[in-house]
C-alpha cells in the first residue's frame, strides 16, 4: 500500500509473522488483462480502435444511422457498442462480443458515411475503415475467445457467494485451457474462423501485392528461392507477432498473480466452510496447516475426533453451522 500509510503489509508481518497478504483475486484477473494489453501493442491498438469506434457512432447523427442499418440487416433489438472501462474488463468483452456479431453493420456505417462527403466526419470514417483490416479481425477474434475464458473466472470471483475451492479449480482450468490453445490444431480453426469473419464483412484476406525482389546476379540462378502463399505467411506471422505473445503474456500473468501458496490459502479457508464440498478434507486442509506450522499428525487425529463431536451434536438436535464464524463458535469451548 502506498501514500500515507504505506507498508502496511510489511508491518503487519512484524507482529504476525503468519499474517498472509493476498490481493483481491478479482483484481488480481484485470491486473492480468491490462498487463497483456500494454505487453503487446497490438493489442493495445485494437482497444484504442474499439473506443475511437464506440466514440464515433454515439455522435447523434451517425448514432441514428447505426440503429437503422443494424434494423434493415438483423432481426431483434439493435445493439449499442460498449464504451471501454479501465476497471471493468467484462465490458470490454461485451465490446468485443458486439463487434463480432455487428461487424459487417459497422463497416457499412462507415461506408455509407464516407460515400456522404461530409468534410470531418467522412475522413473520420475513412480512416476507421481503413484499419479495420486482416490484422483488426484477428485481435478481435482471438482476443474474444481469450477474454471469453477469463470473463467466466472473473464472474465466479465477483459473485457474493464465492466458493474459494471452486474459483481456484476455475484458475486452474484456465491455465490449461489457455495451454491447450497453443496446439497448432486450435490456431487452424481459429485462423479459418479469421477468415470466414473476414469474407463476411468484405475484408481483403491478402495485403496488396509488393514488387517481387530481384536475386543478385551473384548467385547466377545456382540457388531456389521459396515464397509460400501469402496466407501462409500471415497465418504464421500473426501466430508468432500476436496469438502466441497473448497466451504467454496471459499464463505468466496468471501465474504470478495466483502463486500457488496463495491457492493453497484459498482451498485451506474453503475447508472450514461448513456448507464447502471440501469441509474439513485433507488434501486441502494440511497444505494450509503446514504454513502455519501445525503438527499434521496431531491434525489428523484432532479432525477425526472433531468430525465425530460435530456429528453427534447435530444428531442431538443443534443446528449445523452454516459459516465459518458459526463453526468457529462452536469449536471455541473445546480450545
Amino acid at each position: 500500500m502506498s501514500g500515507k500509510h504505506s507498508d502496511v503489509q510489511a508491518r503487519i508481518k512484524e507482529q504476525a509473522k503468519h499474517a498472509f497478504y493476498i490481493h483481491c483475486s478479482a483484481h488480481c484477473r484485470n491486473l492480468v488483462l491490462v498487463d497483456t494489453v500494454k505487453a503487446v501493442p497490438e493489442v493495445g491498438q485494437f482497444f484504442s480502435l474499439l473506443e475511437r469506434l464506440y466514440v464515433f457512432t454515439s455522435g447523434s447523427y451517425v448514432h441514428q444511422k447505426w440503429l437503422s442499418i443494424q434494423k434493415e440487416m438483423y432481426p431483434g433489438a439493435a445493439r449499442e457498442l460498449q464504451r471501454l472501462s479501465d476497471t471493468r474488463w467484462a465490458c470490454r468483452y461485451m465490446a468485443q462480443h458486439t463487434i463480432m456479431d455487428r461487424l459487417p453493420a459497422i463497416k457499412r456505417v462507415l461506408k455509407d458515411i464516407v460515400q456522404e462527403h461530409n468534410g470531418d466526419r467522412s475522413v473520420e470514417a475513412r480512416g476507421l475503415l481503413a484499419q479495420i483490416d486482416l490484422q483488426f479481425i484477428v485481435c478481435l477474434v482471438t482476443l474474444h475467445k481469450v477474454f471469453g475464458e477469463a470473463k467466466f473466472l472473473s464472474d465466479m470471483l465477483q459473485s457474493s457467494s464465492l466458493d474459494l475451492s471452486k474459483a481456484v479449480d476455475l484458475v486452474e482450468a484456465l491455465v490449461q485451457t489457455l495451454n491447450d490453445y497453443r496446439d497448432e490444431s486450435f490456431f487452424d480453426d481459429l485462423w479459418n474462423e479469421v477468415l470466414n469473419t473476414a469474407e463476411q464483412c468484405g475484408t481483403a484476406i491478402h495485403p496488396p501485392a509488393k514488387r517481387p525482389k530481384r536475386l543478385s546476379s551473384q548467385f547466377n540462378g545456382d540457388c531456389t528461392q521459396y515464397r509460400g502463399s501469402d496466407s501462409e505467411q500471415e497465418k504464421g506471422s500473426f501466430r508468432t507477432t500476436l496469438f502466441y505473445p497473448v497466451l504467454d503474456h496471459m499464463l505468466n500473468e496468471i501465474n504470478r498473480r495466483f502463486p500457488s501458496k496463495n491457492c493453497d490459502i484459498m482451498n485451506g479457508i474453503q475447508t472450514l466452510n461448513p456448507t464447502s464440498d471440501v469441509f474439513l478434507k485433507e488434501k486441502s486442509l494440511f497444505p494450509f496447516a503446514r504454513m502455519y506450522e501445525s503438527n499434521i499428525e496431531d491434525l489428523g487425529h484432532e479432525l477425526h475426533q472433531f468430525r465425530r463431536l460435530l456429528e453427534r451434536r447435530i444428531q442431538s438436535g443443534m443446528q449445523r453451522p452454516s459459516s465459518v464464524v458459526e463453526l468457529a463458535l462452536f469449536i471455541e469451548p473445546y480450545k
